[in-house]
């Protein structure tokens, strides 16, 4: 096992040294400097020319679609990604040499403990590059067959470029995790040997003396890894992220429209090399797994469920369309205007404000395994948010609608009854019709929204219940700054405004049909014809069926009941989190300890 470790390390290294992925030798190794220079300066024209031939295919081509822009964009990021780690691996060379010194420090502290055993990364990592190996053979395969993208074989060298920094980043990441559990398990075999009425003698002194230092030099090594590969990981986490919505975006265009298998074959190995280099790292970049869990299904929930809802969007264009021309904001008065503007405003202002509070929080702190993260899951995230505004707007251009009949029926209510007839009928007739066409445009609204609406709720209800989970864990365990609590207060603040006017003004839309249904009974006129009572008692059965009822494809009606179950649903879930947190936390204090040995 560890001659494997040794072979791969030295094979893996002498890759990166060729990919340009390490730091630039010393000036004092001259012939090497300028071999390395070379290199740089080969995938420096590589990278040039990769840019060139992206910005053509953006400028000359004349039928421009979704998938074509997405395409070429990935191309270029892509492009200038890899521009980027070249130069952050020549600039931050200090940098990494005080990294190497500092793991060097770190495993003879770690032999003085006697637990200097590696960890079994080789086979792990040699099973990542064999599914990745596979996978572009599996694309290779479908492009051959049917071409499919253009740039296929000259963009692998920059795909592989990306994807053995992925395997650069987990070897350091995995090496420092194990250094931390050996110096867990340490701790408590010294703990374990000593009795708490017993002082500590000078050996048990010396150890935990040492066991403090491991622990400094593990922290500095955390700090000076994320300074080395910081923006590097950053751009690589965005990157592929983006490739891996794209690429789910065109399997999903693909099944709906032609069904072509080689298409299938090519996006779904792109999604599924990307994202086992994203699981991987984000996986082995935490040291708590249900927080690496919940974050990763957060993040693949919000990205899935933006792309639903974009997809939803183009398929329900020309409803949407229909929507807009029923719902022209011309047609109102000045005063409705004014009162779908101011409450609309209400919700958008705390909504850009939140955010860029989160947003500019966010930059000041120090940057974390889930940072990535949050940048990439952000734009996914406003995105959905902003569907449910938009949604938020229609309805109260709706409710706006409604509340001029309302009016209008309450002033024909109010009108004494005289023997003339035919005015009234005539009136009856025409709130009938404004009646049906009210009911129609909400069918209309459940129709365009439905499925995006069903998809939102989920998303909103686990982020909901994901920042209360953590906003609870970080006020009890009180271990990072306040900006932290700050942050998911920010959120929750934000959800709840938005689940709550939303539910809020769909229960007024149900109830204004209630209340236009109890002023028809004032219609009636007992000396009148039978046909305007049976006008009114048809009204009356119209209002009784045809209520405003705004739903998520049937799944559920929104309204103040669905908020008050959500919030009931989000407690229940919450303390069921709590308690395995709390059940987390005694598993890892309380482990059987193994036998500590030290070296005389």
């Amino acid at each position: 096992m560890h001659s494997l470790e040794r072979v791969t390390a030295r094979c893996l290294f002498g890759i990166y040294w060729w990919m340009g992925l390490v730091p630039l030798p010393l000036s004092s190794q001259l012939l090497w400097l300028l071999v390395a220079l070379l290199v740089r300066c080969i995938w420096l024209g590589y990278y040039l020319m990769m840019l060139y031939i992206g910005v053509l295919y953006l400028w000359n081509d004349k039928g421009l679609n979704i998938s074509y822009i997405s395409g070429t964009t990935l191309f270029i990021g892509y492009s200038l990604l890899g521009l980027l780690i070249q130069a952050e691996s020549a600039l931050k060379h200090r940098t990494y040499a005080r990294f190497d010194i500092l793991r060097v420090q770190l495993r003879l502290r770690m032999q003085r403990l006697g637990m200097s055993r590696g960890c079994s990364r080789a086979w792990r990592l040699l099973l990542l590059l064999g599914t990745q190996i596979g996978s572009d053979a599996a694309r290779s395969w479908a492009n051959a067959h049917y071409s499919i993208s253009p740039v296929h074989i000259i963009s692998l060298p920059q795909k592989w470029l990306l994807r053995l920094r992925y395997v650069q980043l987990l070897w350091q990441v995995m090496e420092l995790n194990q250094r931390a559990r050996q110096l867990r398990h340490s701790l408590l075999g010294l703990a374990a040997g000593n009795d708490l009425w017993q002082p500590y003698g000078s050996q048990e002194w010396q150890q935990l003396q040492t066991l403090r230092l491991s622990f400094d030099r593990i922290y500095e090594c955390y700090e000076a890894f994320s300074d080395c590969y910081g923006w590097g990981m950053l751009g690589l986490q965005m990157m592929c992220g983006l490739e891996f919505v794209s690429n789910a975006y065109w399997i999903i265009t693909e099944a709906y429209m032609t069904q072509r298998v080689y298409m299938l074959i090519y996006n779904g190995n792109s999604c599924f090399a990307m994202g086992t280099l994203i699981v991987a790292l984000f996986w082995y970049g935490d040291a708590s797994a249900n927080n690496c869990l919940i974050a990763l299904s957060m993040f693949v929930t919000v990205t899935l469920a933006h792309g639903i809802i974009l997809l939803d969007t183009f398929l329900q264009r020309r409803t949407h369309r229909q929507l807009e021309l029923r719902l022209d904001v011309s047609r109102l008065e000045v005063q409705n205007q004014r009162h779908v503007l101011l409450r609309v405003s209400g919700v958008v202002v705390p909504f850009l404000v939140v955010h860029s509070l989160i947003v500019w929080s966010k930059i000041g702190l120090a940057s974390q395994w889930y940072t990535p993260i949050f940048w990439f899951a952000s734009p996914s995230d406003w995105g959905v948010q902003l569907k449910m505004i938009a949604f938020l707007s229609d309805v109260l251009l709706a409710n706006e609608r409604v509340l001029c009949v309302q009016q209008s029926l309450k002033q024909l209510t109010r009108q004494p009854n005289h023997g003339r007839q035919s005015p009234s009928v005539v009136s009856v007739i025409r709130f009938k019709e404004m009646y049906r066409e009210l009911h129609h445009l909400f069918v209309q609204l459940n129709f365009a929204y439905g499925s995006s609406l069903l998809i939102i709720f989920i998303v909103l209800f686990f982020n909901f219940l994901f920042n209360s989970f953590w906003l609870v864990r970080h006020t009890l365990t009180r271990l990072k700054s306040p900006v932290y609590i700050y942050i998911h207060l920010g959120c929750l603040l934000n959800l709840g405004l938005l689940l709550s006017a939303t539910c809020w003004h769909c229960q007024q839309s149900f109830n204004h049909s209630r209340q236009i249904g109890c002023l028809i009974p004032k219609l009636v006129n007992p000396m009148g014809s039978k046909r305007y009572n049976d006008l009114v008692s048809e009204f009356l059965l119209q209002t009784l069926h045809q209520r405003f009822v705004v739903t998520a494809k049937d799944f559920f009606s929104l309204n103040l009941h669905l908020l008050s179950s959500m919030f009931a649903a989000v407690v229940t879930y919450l303390v069921i989190l709590i308690q395995f947190m709390f059940a987390e936390k005694s598993s890892q204090a309380t482990p059987r300890p193994e036998k500590m040995t030290t070296n005389d």
